[in-house]
């Protein structure tokens, strides 16, 4: 048998999965606290909560995410077992126990965690979860506010992982093989091609870039890598990139996860991009970020007045990039409408409807950042 914890970020692609957890688990369910998708998305964006998920292996196959941990800060290394539910079909092996061992071990080791306090709420059905506590050596403490059992455990190094026969491995335990570096130099150097062709046009040099990015459905992690490529291509491009979140007024999911915007003395044009994020493999979803990207920068330098004649000549190769960028992505050649508005109206919204979004764990991208400044100041 073997458990596989993800920590933190890594637990941004299972938010409906966590949720559902919290929502339908009666029985192993020591706090009985509900959790919507949005109230689970607000803990993993909060400072003061952190949350395990545990996957299960047996000799019956996978079976996928079965147990949710979420700790909270009370103070100075001190956390609170605000949630630890556990599904049904996990019952009865003693997962549980190993479960904690790991939680406790990591509290201390992640989170610098001396004093662990946690919570048995006792409802209609969670009878089976009420002894874990004192399983674990935990020491039960007087209660006078609520019907709640409240117990307390130091934490120190010299605590065992002992989680018995079951094994135990960390989703995000190697070292992953791609170069963020590579990938941005090879995906930006594309972009600098056609840029440096289309600087030609005495009208393209007066124009300015913004990229515009929704803050509230991006990690940090991500943040900082859409700027390191929008930055790498302003500096081999020669062109001004102001990199800057939404306002909150204008949050909408409709409109994208970012926005990029071409100001010229034709007015502004824009595009929008769309990626999701979960899964493990960050060299596709690097890939398929930058190539998106690549999309919205390309379709924002054609104006809304772009006429026929234009856009097989000055806008030719404009087209011939987007093209080959989806087809990078797709796997197929795009079939471009034969009117203009048609046209212009497809490249704009190509990166919100692409049938293909590659997803990737956040904790991979983080652990990428300190790599990928290195690999961009030495480029």
């Amino acid at each position: 048998m073997k458990l596989t914890i993800r920590e933190g970020e890594a637990n941004r692609p299972f938010i409906a999965r966590i949720s559902e957890l919290t929502q339908r688990t009666n029985q192993f369910n020591l706090t009985l606290k509900r959790y919507t998708e949005t109230d689970i998305r607000d803990i993993l964006n909060s400072k003061s909560l952190y949350v395990f998920t545990v996957e299960l292996d047996d000799k019956f196959g996978n079976d996928g995410i079965v147990a949710v941990v979420i700790l909270r800060e009370k103070n100075a290394r001190e956390y609170v077992v605000d949630t630890f539910c556990m599904s049904c079909r996990a019952m009865g092996l003693s997962v549980e126990r190993a479960i904690m061992a790991v939680i406790m071990k990591r509290a201390y080791t992640k989170l610098s965690c001396g004093k662990l306090t946690g919570i048995y709420n006792p409802g209609e059905r969670n009878a089976c979860a009420k002894d874990l506590y004192a399983s674990m050596g935990f020491k039960q403490e007087p209660n006078d506010i609520d019907k709640n059992s409240v117990w307390t455990a130091g934490l120190s190094g010299s605590m065992d992982e002992d989680t018995g026969p079951i094994a135990v491995t960390y989703s995000n335990d190697g070292d992953p093989s791609p170069d963020i570096g590579t990938i941005i130099d090879h995906e930006s150097s594309a972009l600098e091609v056609l840029v440096m062709d289309l600087m030609q046009n005495k009208g393209f040099q007066e124009r300015s870039f913004v990229l515009k990015y929704d803050e509230s459905r991006l990690s940090r992690s991500q943040v900082d890598v859409i700027r390191q490529y929008a930055e790498t291509v302003g500096k081999r491009c020669g062109v001004d990139i102001l990199i800057q979140p939404f306002d909150g007024s204008r949050a909408s999911k409709k409109r994208g996860l970012l926005e990029v915007s071409c100001t010229g003395s034709a007015g502004t044009s824009t595009a929008s991009v769309n990626i999701d994020t979960g899964g493990n493999d960050i060299s596709e979803y690097l890939l398929c970020l930058m190539n998106m990207l690549n999309i919205a920068f390309a379709a924002s330098t054609i104006p809304d007045d772009v006429t026929q004649e234009q856009l097989k000549t000055i806008y030719g190769p404009v087209l011939g990039f987007i093209n080959s960028q989806y087809r990078a992505i797709i796997g197929a050649d795009l079939q471009f409408p034969a009117t203009t508005a048609g046209l212009l109206a497809m490249v704009r919204s190509l990166t919100l409807s692409l049938p293909r979004m590659y997803r990737v764990a956040c904790s991979l991208i983080e652990d990428y950042n300190k790599r990928a400044l290195q690999a961009l100041i030495s480029a």
